[in-house]
């Protein structure tokens, strides 16, 4: 059996360079904002077996409380429910400039003083910028470990 698989890569319609990640700024001609996303169509080839599928009513799955941990920001810990469940993955997202790096940062400094270890992904800004933003912050980072690894 195949199947088609959508590949996502940035293009700079200044250079026509194709990247696998986004920039703000174009690392081959320097030019800011040229950066788009192009879907690139691919064959893929699997194998499927069908007992591996579990299905159930939604009725039939029992729940448990989950411990949440606070963001340290009220506002926050309401839009998630009461808090950040653990082993969670929640995307941050909105247009340049408007704080989500700031706000990981201190979301990151917040678990970090309680004796957490942060792992920081970041998939455009520079561990230097970071570590920037983090001196203008007043955050020492013994526990923020950081990354600019886009693919887990």
């Amino acid at each position: 059996m195949f199947s088609m698989k959508t590949k996502i890569r940035y293009k700079c319609n200044n250079c026509n360079e194709v990247f696998l990640r986004w920039y703000g700024k174009c690392p081959k001609c320097d030019s800011w904002n040229s950066i788009e996303e192009i879907k690139l169509q691919e064959e893929i080839f699997y194998k499927h077996d069908t007992e591996d599928i579990e299905i159930k009513k939604l009725s039939d799955i029992h729940t448990r409380e989950h411990i949440r941990l606070s963001s340290g920001i009220p506002d926050l810990d309401l839009v998630l429910g009461g808090g950040f469940v653990p082993g969670s993955l929640i995307l941050i997202g909105g247009e340049p400039g408007v704080g989500k790096s700031t706000l990981m940062l201190k979301l990151a400094d917040h678990f970090s003083n309680q004796n957490k270890k942060v792992l920081y992904f970041s998939g455009e800004e520079s561990t230097e910028q970071i570590k920037l933003r983090a001196e203008r912050m007043k955050i020492d980072g013994k526990n923020i470990l950081i990354t600019r690894e886009t693919n887990l």
